[in-house]
């Protein structure tokens, strides 16, 4: 069927049903089929309107957003459809959400030809007072909120930390903006990055790598696939990265300008693995706690 008619008949529907949630959502749905993503912006929201736990909904609204370039606001409404999907049980609609919401929130990092690399394996869990806590350790996780853990899809990552870690981390930030935190390398610095849960590797510009003194001469290279596309870096392997008290290393790290206007780079999962995280956003504060 022209994505025009499937329009012109939903239209005609919609008339006659204009509070039917579901004639809403193929009417939604035709519009963005048909590459109309304001028209689809404006229906998907009136559908969360009539019916707010319809997560197909709130997906169709992140995915229109998406397409219409309002990024920040598509994110927003992933957020809230995975709210709801963990309310009302659909966790089919609220996997697919988490995956456009991690390619929203950050780079997604492939590392290709790159030899020696271990494997990462990590869980994701909020507890009743929507703190955010990873772990790469399911038994870890309390009993009530294991089956609501979400696995994190496992990632290539440096050889296990040979750097100790001395005490307990704590990171203010401001809740709904990015983590910032003030990091070195190989005991020199500082740089700033950006703590993203949604990136496999930790990635540093190369300018700021060089105002170290890291180079990335002969470093071989690595694949960066994005919500921009396919893009090329250097695979460094540094001694250490260091957070305050905390310390991992070494870690094999990503060379890449990611133009981002407030930091150096994205403090990855690579890092954040070998620490309890602790995100509390009622609090403003993220603890690294040593594994």
């Amino acid at each position: 069927m022209i994505p025009q008619d499937k329009i012109a008949q939903f239209k005609e529907v919609a008339d006659l049903m204009p509070d039917d949630p579901v004639v809403r959502l193929g009417l939604a749905t035709a519009y963005l089929e048909a590459g109309q993503a304001e028209d689809a912006v404006r229906e998907f929201k009136e559908t969360v309107r009539l019916k707010a736990d319809y997560t197909a909904a709130h997906r169709g609204l992140g995915r229109a957003l998406e397409k219409a370039g309002r990024p920040e606001e598509a994110k927003a409404a992933y957020r809230n459809g995975i709210a709801v999907g963990r309310v009302t049980g659909d966790l089919q609609t609220v996997k697919e959400m988490e995956v456009f919401l991690r390619r929203l929130a950050g780079l997604l990092l492939i590392l290709m030809l790159v030899p020696g690399l271990a494997v990462a394996q990590m869980y994701q869990w909020e507890d009743e007072q929507g703190t955010v806590h990873v772990t790469n350790e399911l038994q870890s996780i309390p009993e009530p909120f294991r089956s609501r853990a979400r696995f994190v899809p496992a990632s290539p990552m440096a050889p296990p930390a040979l750097v100790p870690s001395a005490g307990i981390t704590r990171i203010p930030f401001t809740p709904g903006s990015p983590i910032l935190v003030t990091a070195t390398i190989n005991g020199t610095g500082p740089v700033t990055l950006i703590l993203d849960t949604g990136a496999d590797h930790t990635m540093v510009s190369p300018l700021a790598l060089w105002r170290l003194g890291i180079s990335t001469v002969n470093a071989p290279r690595a694949e960066i696939k994005g919500v921009t596309g396919t893009g090329q870096g250097d695979v460094v392997q540094v001694a250490s990265v260091g957070v305050g008290e905390a310390k991992a290393g070494p870690l094999l790290i990503i060379s890449h300008d990611a133009n981002l206007k407030e930091a150096d780079g994205l403090l990855g999962r690579d890092f954040l693995e070998r620490f309890t995280v602790i995100i509390d956003a009622k609090e403003g504060v993220v603890t690294l706690t040593p594994r």
